[in-house]
C-alpha cells in the first residue's frame, strides 16, 4: 500500500495533508518514534493508507532511507510544493532523480530515485479527467531528491505561489488524486490501460509530447530526460534508469525534433550499448 508523506511548513503539503484528514477521515495515530530516537513523526491512517508529516524538507530526506518505514516494497507519495519562473497555477507530478553531479535541490549526485510507470500515469490521468479552472495539469521531468530511498518516489504538487498552496480546491482536488493512485496502483503492475513502458528522451521540462503519448496511447513513463539533460543520457544513466524502475522497462521514445543530430546520435548509441529498443516521435 503507498504511504503518503508531507513536510511540516510545506504549504501545499499541509493544504493536501489537511483534507486528507478534514474531508476523507484520516484519524490520527501515536507518533511514530524512530528507532534511533532521532526521529518522531506525526501520522494518520485512513484504511490501510498512511499519512505522515515529516519534520525535514522532503526533497532533502535520503536519510530516511535508514528506516524501514519508508522503504517497503510500496509507492512513497510526497505532496509538496512546485516552483516555476512564471509564477503560474499548476498541479504536477513527476519522479525523481539527478541526471548531473548537481544535487542543489537534494539527492545525491548522478543518482535516480527509484520509480512506478504506473503511479505517475493513474495520477496524471485522474488529473485530466478532473480538471480545477486556472490550474492546468502537467507532468514534469525527472529531477530534484530524494533519490538514495528504496522504495519507488512520487511527488504530487500544487504551484506556484503561496496563493496556490492554500488554495482549498486545489488541496482538495490532489488529496482526491493521491487517493485516486493508492486505490489503483498496484505493486510492480502496469496501469489499466497501458501496455508499454518508456522512458522519454527530449522535449522541454513540462513534457507535452510524452503528457500526450501517455494520455492518447498505451504507454507509461518511470523516467524523462528532458532536452537540457541530454547530455547526460550516457549508458549509465540510462542504466541505472532502466535497473531502478519498477516496472520492466521496454522501449525509449526520442522526441527526434528536441535535439540535433550530433545528440540524438550520440544518445542511439547508448541505448544501443544497454540494449533498448528506441523509436522516433
Amino acid at each position: 500500500m503507498p504511504l503518503i508523506a508531507f513536510s511540516k511548513d510545506n504549504l501545499a503539503g499541509e493544504t493536501i495533508a489537511k483534507s486528507l484528514i478534514g474531508t476523507y477521515s484520516f484519524d490520527p495515530q501515536p507518533d511514530l518514534v524512530s528507532q534511533d530516537g532521532k526521529y518522531s513523526w506525526k501520522n494518520w491512517k485512513h484504511g490501510d493508507i498512511q499519512l505522515i508529516e515529516l519534520t525535514t524538507m522532503h526533497i532533502f530526506s535520503d536519510y530516511l532511507k535508514d528506516y524501514p518505514l519508508f522503504n517497503k516494497d510500496d509507492l512513497l507519495i510526497f505532496a509538496s510544493t512546485h516552483k516555476s519562473d512564471t509564477n503560474a497555477p499548476a498541479l504536477t507530478v513527476h519522479t525523481c532523480g539527478n541526471f548531473t553531479a548537481a544535487n542543489k535541490m537534494g539527492g545525491n549526485p548522478s543518482e535516480i530515485a527509484h520509480a512506478s510507470a504506473s503511479a505517475i500515469k493513474i495520477a496524471y490521468q485522474f488529473l485530466s479527467k478532473n480538471t480545477l479552472p486556472n490550474f492546468p495539469s502537467f507532468i514534469e521531468a525527472t529531477h530534484h531528491g530524494p533519490t538514495a530511498l528504496k522504495s519507488p518516489v512520487l511527488f504530487a504538487e500544487i504551484g506556484s505561489t503561496d496563493t496556490e498552496y492554500a488554495n482549498q480546491d486545489a488541496g482538495e482536488l490532489m488529496a482526491r488524486c493521491l487517493l485516486e493512485v493508492c486505490k489503483e496502483w498496484k505493486y510492480k503492475r502496469k496501469a489499466v490501460d497501458a501496455d508499454s513502458v518508456a522512458i522519454g528522451f527530449g522535449g522541454t521540462h513540462y513534457c507535452q509530447k510524452f503528457t500526450k503519448l501517455m494520455l492518447d496511447s498505451n504507454f507509461e513513463f518511470p523516467y524523462i530526460f528532458s532536452k537540457y539533460c541530454l547530455p547526460e543520457a550516457n549508458s549509465l544513466t540510462i542504466r541505472q534508469a532502466i535497473e531502478k524502475s519498477l516496472e520492466p522497462v521496454e522501449i525509449a521514445l526520442i522526441e527526434k525534433k528536441s535535439m540535433n543530430a550530433q545528440t540524438r546520435d550520440q544518445l542511439i548509441a547508448s541505448l544501443k550499448e544497454v540494449g533498448l529498443n528506441y523509436e522516433m516521435v
